[in-house]
């Protein structure tokens, strides 16, 4: 529990992160499932566990953050907004940027020109919750004139990971698979362009399948997974 707090009560939520475990002290995982249910009539099953993983990344020392909390505390003699909290800082030579002390908000971040986000796990805008600590892991890399950055959720807003994200027109065809937070990035022969067809699947979900879907720069956009 010390290392995986919650780990003795079990867990309810979808997925479970245990990156911040030392692979040295547990070089193993091993999963237990209770099953529970108030219909009789019904057996509860488990459609998937799944495990996954970032293969390596490269800490990027040197970036200049900020971010911006969406609570406002008035307007400037130009009706411009006032925000009630923005902070700023380098990461270190890990790759790491702290801020101390950040209230119960929407945070947003701002990359310098040149770079982009491929994935923010848990997402972004992100919410800080009162009283606690927080993590944001955010991937970036040099920008792009076209992507399409898509994050796949349940109707409650949980990350559905595994799931097949496909982008196709004429000419062009690209699936990825979504990470642990729901997220895909795609860049590599993506133009401006009206006519993709996004599909986004998963067993156990109903497929969804948006027609006519434009990509015009480094686009973003949400698609949610209705279990069957």
């Amino acid at each position: 529990d010390s290392d995986l707090p919650g780990n003795a009560a079990g867990f309810s939520t979808p997925v479970i992160d245990i990156s911040s475990l030392d692979a040295g002290s547990f070089p193993s995982i091993a999963v237990g499932v209770s099953l529970q249910t108030s219909n009789t009539s019904v057996s509860p099953s488990i459609d998937e566990i799944g495990v996954y993983y970032r293969e390596a990344a490269t800490p990027r020392t040197g970036v200049a953050l900020s971010l911006r909390g969406s609570k406002l505390i008035g307007s400037d003699l130009s009706a411009l907004p006032i925000y009630k909290t923005t902070l700023s800082g380098t990461t270190d030579g890990s790759g790491e940027l702290s801020f101390a002390g950040v209230e119960f908000d929407s945070y947003a971040f701002t990359i310098p020109s040149g770079l982009l986000v491929s994935t923010a796990c848990p997402a972004l805008p992100h919410l800080q919750l009162a009283g606690i600590d927080s993590s944001l892991d955010i991937v970036l890399r040099a920008s792009v004139d076209e992507s399409l950055r898509t994050t796949v959720l349940t109707p409650t807003g949980d990350p559905v990971p595994g799931a097949s994200v496909s982008l196709s027109r004429s000419g062009f065809s690209a699936t990825e698979e979504t990470n642990l937070c729901g997220q895909t990035f795609m860049h590599s022969g993506v133009v401006v362009e009206s006519d993709y067809d996004l599909v986004v699947s998963k067993p156990s979900f109903v497929t969804q399948t948006i027609s006519t879907f434009t990509i015009n720069g480094n686009t973003e956009t949400v698609v949610t997974l209705i279990p069957e």
